[in-house]
């Protein structure tokens, strides 16, 4: 491991944890590496809980040697994604197969046009979130339907709109094609096969242990603030029509409200908790598929990684620059240098703090920077 990549790792860590003492959070941050050629590193900083269940400081509890975190969004690309790229690669799924062959309410104002590849690309012109639990729905089955009856907002292939409620849809279809909950296929298909021993959806829900889960937002707040602002989204319901916010303080309980409240904790885009060293062999997995060496093909695993219609946008992956990679509300970055053989992976509990949280970009674009320049 290179000097200068050492350094920078321990003083984005460094900077990030030392946020706590201010009141502003995160309370624990792991940064990873995995170089070609090199042992993986990884630093840590901070406490797995320092705030109680009212929110008020607390004795800290002590971070665990492999602390597992809430990955948010990240579920994105290292379940589903990865789960359709098995797929491809088994000529079970075609990525310009439109979406309604799963669902069959998904009709009107263009939406029979939509395909797998849209969503990937979230080009399908979906909105980018809706409070499905708001709305009513109490089972994943129940949100899928309710995805499925809402109207577009934008028009198919227009442009690019990030958007959770397509990458519920993709998590279904997942799931529709290997016979299965989605939970057991990303365990039977991926986590087991690549030794992902940290990872899994509902740490608590399921009756596992949450020893190694670092606590992260106290309660739903947010969210319930995103209804009764419409900031960032205008969506008409308000959080006095839903009577299941939690208020106290998260620990192995999906963040996200959809995944939560209305899938269970097992959703196509959210409700994943890893560890830094399963993202990094996650990452090292993608690798060696582009160099024909690795669980998906090497021509598949190169098209999803290809930036598509939008430069900044693969197939499900986000590209920047020489980077692919994704990012989780609560505070994970994940990237893979493809031409450097390089992993890079930032796990934090961002949203544990009694203020507004902060966000990390700041630290992982000095990370990012750091690794373009070694």
């Amino acid at each position: 491991m290179r000097e200068s990549t050492r350094y920078a790792v321990e003083q984005v860590s460094a900077r990030l944890f030392s946020r706590s003492a201010e009141d502003a959070g995160p309370s624990a941050v792991v940064v990873g590496i995995s170089e070609d050629g090199a042992e993986p590193m990884t630093v840590s900083h901070g406490h797995a809980r320092v705030l109680d269940d009212e929110g008020s400081p607390t004795d800290p509890r002590p971070l665990p040697e492999v602390p597992v975190f809430d990955v948010g969004s990240v579920t994105k690309v290292a379940v589903t994604t990865a789960l359709v790229m098995s797929l491809v690669d088994e000529g079970r799924l075609r990525l310009d197969t439109p979406v309604r062959r799963w669902f069959s309410e998904f009709t009107g104002a263009g939406k029979e046009t939509v395909t797998v590849r849209d969503l990937l690309e979230h080009h399908g012109g979906l909105w980018e979130w809706w409070p499905t639990y708001v709305a009513g729905a109490a089972s994943g089955a129940d949100a899928v339907r309710c995805v499925q009856r809402l109207p577009l907002r934008y028009r198919p292939r227009a442009g690019w709109h990030y958007s959770d409620l397509g990458f519920m849809l993709l998590g279904e279809i997942v799931a529709r094609e290997f016979a299965a909950p989605l939970d057991l296929v990303a365990e039977r298909v991926l986590f087991g096969p690549l030794d992902m021993v940290s990872t899994g959806f509902r740490p608590r829900g399921a009756g596992g242990s949450v020893d190694r889960v670092v606590a992260t937002s106290p309660g739903d707040w947010y969210e319930r603030r995103m209804l009764d602002t419409g900031t960032p989204y205008p969506v008409p319901l308000s959080s006095g029509s839903f009577d299941g916010w939690r208020t106290h303080t998260l620990v192995g309980e999906a963040n996200d409200g959809n995944c939560w409240h209305a899938c269970g904790g097992v959703a196509g885009h959210a409700g994943l908790f890893m560890s830094a060293p399963d993202l990094l062999r996650l990452g090292r997995a993608l690798l060696s598929s582009l160099a024909a060496e690795g669980p998906w093909s090497a021509e598949t695993a190169a098209e999803f990684v290809r930036p598509g219609r939008s430069p900044e946008q693969g197939l499900g992956f986000r590209v920047a620059g020489p980077a692919v990679g994704h990012s989780g509300f609560p505070g994970a970055r994940f990237a893979v240098w493809p031409g450097q053989r390089r992993v890079v992976v930032l796990l934090t509990n961002r949203l544990h703090t009694r203020g507004e949280p902060r966000s990390v970009d700041a630290e992982w674009s000095e990370l990012m920077h750091a690794m373009e320049d070694t």
